[in-house]
């Protein structure tokens, strides 16, 4: 078991539904919150393999990761939480089994699902253009059949604050931090 004194909060949602925005939102209000990211993790894995970062690659070796860690697929981050900090935000669960392993290593942690519908999700990731993105309606197509095997509608399901993102930045801001500054208070 690692340091149980640190809350674990995760974000789940689909690809394009705002998590990025809302790490972004915390990183810049709540400097006491620490946060790890599974894709950047996953990013770095392709770097040192020297593997080039595109859709196809990072499903990949996400489907790899998973083959080989199974239901502690989410504990790629473990080693990279920081005990000075009293909640670290993990970007992002996407397995109801994420949970499991948290929960196992630090206690129960906090879900929070981030949503939109998927019109809007496209057209965000047509927007940020990231080279791992689904950039085509058929690799979109793809990435949401992938998410569907992951479960990770079932564990949006079970979060225990859901924000569903379909306005502007700044409405996303204003509802985040709403919510973030009353749950993170006791630990901050």
């Amino acid at each position: 078991m690692y340091d149980s004194a640190v809350k674990i909060v995760g974000l789940c949602g689909r690809s394009g539904a705002g998590k990025s925005s809302v790490v972004a939102i915390v990183r810049e209000s709540l400097p006491a919150v620490q946060i790890i990211s599974t894709g950047d993790a996953i990013r770095q894995l392709l770097n040192r393999r020297g593997i080039e970062i595109n859709h196809y690659n990072l499903q990949s070796i996400t489907k790899e990761i998973l083959a080989d860690r199974g239901e502690n697929y989410i504990s790629i981050v473990f080693d990279l939480i920081d005990s000075k900090f009293p909640i670290t935000l993990i970007d992002s669960f996407r397995r109801l089994e994420d949970v499991a392993c948290v929960t196992k290593a630090f206690g129960q942690p906090l879900i929070i699902s981030i949503s939109a519908p998927a019109t809007v999700r496209f057209n965000r990731l047509l927007a940020r253009s990231r080279p791992s993105d689904a950039l085509d309606e058929a690799s979109f197509k793809d990435l949401t059949l992938l998410e569907n095997s992951w479960g990770v509608e079932n564990l949006c399901r079970i979060a225990e604050i859901q924000i569903e993102n379909t306005n502007t930045y700044a409405e996303l801001r204003k509802q985040t931090l709403a919510v973030l500054r009353k749950v993170f208070q006791p630990f901050c």
